[in-house]
């Protein structure tokens, strides 16, 4: 009954912000600059990864993590998995993005509650991807061309764009059913659409990212871990948030300055993807990502 209760007073505040950045958003205009891309990755690292920082509790249950040598060895492991992403991306740059964009889709998913029909999750978990195509097309081609070749982005956003408008309709006709049920979740799903057509891309992905996904991961882990007593919680949340940074501060400090932008883009793009797949391996096999689906 709390977690119903904490979802539920986190989700209306999440749909509060969203129309809000959403409203200001349409009336302001943010361009592709350094300073706000700064900013973007503050939020991101600070309010966006600590979700994923909990991870070190996952483990801990997981594989009873009780001896230096243990911890060492997950650390390990969960560095190879994170530096083999990245060594994807460097190989195959184009098939990374795309492998990941489909692979954040179904990361996503797990956002709403239970009870959601899964027709339903997949339309939403695709939202933050394939909507922003639809009204920001050029600076959405931009930013995949940080990551891969400038003419393979173009051709992914306008296949994006292309599957954005049956995907939108079949939003609005899931979001109209969960009127009935659930008005909520049909908040959350409209909310985050807004948020994804109104917003530049990167504004959407941070307050979707920071305010939805990453707040409600943290709410659930305090009733699905069997121990989350604040001081434990805040060690978990800070001590690979700061390691996070400080590698992203060496990317930062060794890359020129007339490729600032490109770096940024860089570290939370490829940081991102690199962290969640050992992320999302070790959620499913903690039981957490069958547990979501079904408290």
């Amino acid at each position: 009954m709390l977690l119903k209760k904490s979802i539920k007073i986190q989700g209306i505040s999440f749909v509060v912000l969203a129309f809000a950045v959403s409203l200001i958003s349409a009336y302001t205009s943010l361009a592709l600059e350094n300073t706000y891309l700064v900013i973007v990755a503050l939020f991101i690292s600070i309010l966006g990864v600590p979700h994923g920082a909990l991870d070190t509790l996952y483990a801990q249950e997981l594989f009873g993590l009780n001896h230096p040598k243990k911890w060492a060895k997950f650390i390990v492991n969960y560095i190879i998995i994170a530096l083999i992403v990245i060594m994807f991306w460097m190989m195959l740059p184009s098939l990374f993005l795309l492998i990941f964009l489909i692979i954040s889709c179904v990361h996503f998913a797990d956002d709403l509650i239970a009870g959601t029909p899964i027709y339903g999750r997949i339309l939403y978990g695709g939202v933050i991807i394939f909507l922003p195509a639809l009204t920001y097309t050029n600076e959405l081609a931009r930013l995949y061309s940080f990551l891969i070749d400038a003419e393979h982005a173009k051709l992914i956003v306008s296949t994006l764009k292309i599957l954005a408008f049956p995907w939108l309709l079949g939003l609005g006709i899931v979001s109209y059913k969960l009127l009935q049920t659930n008005i909520l979740t049909s908040l959350e799903i409209v909310s985050v659409a807004a948020l994804a057509m109104i917003c530049p891309p990167l504004l959407a992905f941070t307050v979707y990212f920071c305010g939805m996904h990453s707040f409600r991961h943290v709410i659930r882990s305090t009733h699905f871990l069997s121990e989350t007593y604040p001081k434990l919680l805040l060690m978990s949340l800070t001590v690979p948030t700061l390691a996070v940074l400080a590698a992203a501060y060496f990317f930062w400090y060794f890359m020129r300055p007339s490729a600032i932008d490109a770096a940024l883009v860089k570290i939370i793009f490829v940081a991102l993807a690199a962290l969640t797949v050992p992320h999302m391996i070790l959620l499913s096999k903690s039981g957490f990502t069958k547990w979501v689906k079904l408290s």
